[in-house]
């Protein structure tokens, strides 16, 4: 029999995707670890396979997302947050967040927080090439753009008959627009981010993202 686990890095979607997990979607489907923490950073196989029934065969998946939108996204979260560390923040503008704190936070903030995707899947070392080697030994690489259908296809591909009916996402990215200098001062801060995901983008054979 086949389970799966699922590598949550916040601000992907993976709230949708667990809630329709949890209506009874879907089963012996993992995530985070046995204290129920669901953000945990990169673990490897060896270790996730310690957390799911013996005798099962075990297949993993995550999703990655563009960096812009996941940064305002992160940035729409942590101004509703109620974290000791999200109150010196709530009153900051997008600029002025992304210009200061988030810099310094995407390279030094605990990892749960997912400001860097190289951070979140090589949480030992922060190194781009391992955190896509780390990334290249899942079974299954989706998009948050694409939640439905990237989840239906790796459910299809694993050879489960069970499939992904909702395609909402719980996004709070689009609630305002990033211009264009954000966008770019984005680019530069998240550059490492951008090569992991457009990597994967490639893979794919999916535009990349600008």
């Amino acid at each position: 029999m086949k389970c799966y686990y699922f590598y949550d890095c916040p601000r992907t979607g993976g709230t949708s995707f667990k809630k329709w997990c949890r209506d009874g979607n879907a089963k012996r489907i993992y995530y985070g670890d046995r204290k129920g923490w669901h953000h945990v950073p990169f673990k490897p196989r060896s270790e996730v396979c310690s957390l799911v029934p013996p005798n099962y065969n075990l297949w993993t998946f995550t999703l990655l997302r563009d960096p812009v939108e996941h940064t305002a996204s992160l940035y729409a979260k942590i101004r509703e947050h109620k974290h000791s560390y999200c109150a010196n923040l709530r009153g900051l503008s997008f600029n002025d967040w992304i210009t200061g704190p988030f810099e310094e936070d995407s390279k030094t903030s605990p990892d749960p927080w997912g400001f860097s995707f190289v951070r979140f899947y090589d949480p030992d070392t922060h190194n781009l090439e391992k955190a896509i080697s780390n990334i290249e030994s899942m079974d299954f690489v989706g998009f948050t753009e694409r939640l439905g259908e990237d989840v239906n296809l790796m459910l299809r591909e694993s050879g489960s008959k069970t499939f992904f009916n909702n395609r909402k996402l719980n996004s709070k990215a689009r609630n305002f627009i990033v211009s264009d200098s954000e966008k770019e001062i984005i680019k530069r801060v998240r550059s490492d981010d951008y090569k992991l995901v457009n990597n994967f983008r490639t893979i794919r054979n999916l535009p990349k993202y600008e």
